[in-house]
């Protein structure tokens, strides 16, 4: 009598899940598409914004994203960190309370995400400070998942606001000719994060360019210990 073992199928099986499951909860590295000035020592982008109010310019603040990370205890967490230059003669903060993510998932939004940490922050005049904030996105999202987000914040400056809102979109490194891997796709170049349009929380407000999709390259930037 033959016997048939289902044992390699199982770990081939098991092993393949595994990798799929590595995959979607890996991490994913995000750029800002705005003002984008600068590198930090680990390779990140930074966007670069000069803080002005009518009294003329007060200050700087970099913005950049260690990027969307999971783990089982915490779920998926997106890593923001703003570094600040007051130049002004008085204290300039960002407000915490106003501080808001919203995130494309497979072109559905996540709006209104507020930090972990709802501390403000206080630059005394000369001074340079960073700090960052984490957002934690619902139990069912991948890093993978992710599309893009931005960052809605305010700065205050005496008895002026200064507000922005700054986008960002998956790190890719495109191919040196261009290489389809099946049917094109198509997305607006008017739209958010690419453009002024919300076209994801309503009709979309330009026509669709078709190009072929982006392949991610290898990340060249040293990743910051945990």
């Amino acid at each position: 009598m033959r016997r048939f073992s289902v044992i390699g199928p199982l770990i081939g099986t098991l092993c393949v899940t595994t990798v799929l499951a590595a995959c979607a909860s890996g991490p994913r590295y995000f750029e800002p598409t705005e003002h984008v000035r600068g590198r930090t020592v680990q390779g990140f982008k930074e966007a670069v914004y000069e803080l002005a109010d009518p009294g003329g310019k007060f200050g700087e603040v970099k913005i950049w994203s260690y990027g969307a990370h999971h783990d089982k205890r915490r779920g998926t967490r997106i890593r923001i960190v703003f570094e600040f230059h007051n130049t002004s003669g008085i204290d300039l903060g960002i407000d915490a309370a106003q501080l808001r993510l919203d995130a494309l998932r497979s072109e559905v939004p996540f709006t209104d995400l507020a930090p972990s940490e709802m501390h403000d922050v206080i630059v005394e005049p000369g001074h340079f400070q960073a700090l960052g904030y984490t957002f934690v996105l619902p139990a069912n999202v991948a890093p993978s998942d992710l599309q893009a987000f931005r960052v809605r914040w305010t700065v205050y400056h005496g008895a002026w606001n200064y507000s922005q809102q700054t986008p960002f979109v998956q790190e890719f490194r495109y191919a040196a000719s261009p290489v389809y891997y099946g049917p094109a796709y198509g997305y607006s170049s008017d739209c958010w994060p690419y453009g002024p349009f919300d076209c994801f929380y309503g009709p979309a407000g330009a026509p669709l360019r078709f190009e072929p999709p982006p392949r991610r390259g290898p990340r060249e930037a040293v990743m910051p210990r945990r």
